[in-house]
């Protein structure tokens, strides 16, 4: 499937996230959320309720994640010490999935990391094909609380994640978005304005 997007990078961001409810497999409209610099904590703290994305105002920060979609985000946590090793780890899995010719999309999530995203068509649960994909790319050891692989985007019912074209608050007034990528980098270049956001050119859904 391909996506035509407009150039307002606002109409972009909506018309995406209208595929992502067809990729998703969504029963209803995906929720959004939209999250403000806390003043006081001085730190990105402050979020919105959850809501039909049809009637919020751009840009849109985090959506729900899709009941037909696994999402991976390796964190900065023991075993691994440096943000190399977290890179390495997502190269790793990338290749992995290449290997093994599982369709997914990469994103640098705004912040120092990455999601690497699989739409999926299966009667298998999103934990057992998410176990599946683990143990054949040997990473299983990273996955569960306290660990790497965070569980939590895979795992509960519902879970809000950074979308494409959300934000990553740095300051008052300064932003980090995340934005697809074709190939994990050497190095973390931000995307600071969100015209510069890009989004998958070719979406395939994985039929395991």
């Amino acid at each position: 499937m391909r996506y035509a997007h407009e150039s307002d990078p606002g109409s972009a961001q909506y018309y995406w996230l209208c595929a992502v409810w067809e990729l998703g497999k969504f029963e209803n409209p995906p929720h959004v959320q939209q999250v403000w610099w806390d003043k006081l904590a001085k730190c990105e703290s402050q979020k919105s309720a959850w809501e039909d994305f049809r009637g919020v105002v751009l840009p849109f920060d985090h959506r729900e994640r899709g009941p037909k979609e696994i999402i991976f985000d390796i964190d900065l946590c023991p075993p691994f010490r440096t943000q190399e090793e977290v890179r390495q780890a997502n190269m790793r899995l990338h290749e992995g999935m290449e290997r093994y010719s599982i369709p997914h999309f990469l994103t640098q999530t705004g912040g120092r990391g990455f999601h690497q995203h699989i739409f999926y068509e299966s009667e298998m649960t999103r934990l057992e094909l998410a176990k599946k994909i683990l143990m054949a790319c040997r990473m299983m050891h990273y996955f569960g609380d306290g660990k790497p692989v965070d569980p939590q985007p895979i795992g509960h019912a519902r879970h809000m994640i950074r979308m494409i074209g959300g934000r990553k608050m740095i300051g008052p007034n300064e932003f980090h978005y995340k934005t697809w990528i074709r190939e994990i980098p050497d190095e973390i270049v931000p995307v600071t304005r969100l015209k510069d956001v890009k989004y998958p050119e070719k979406v395939e859904i994985w039929r395991p």
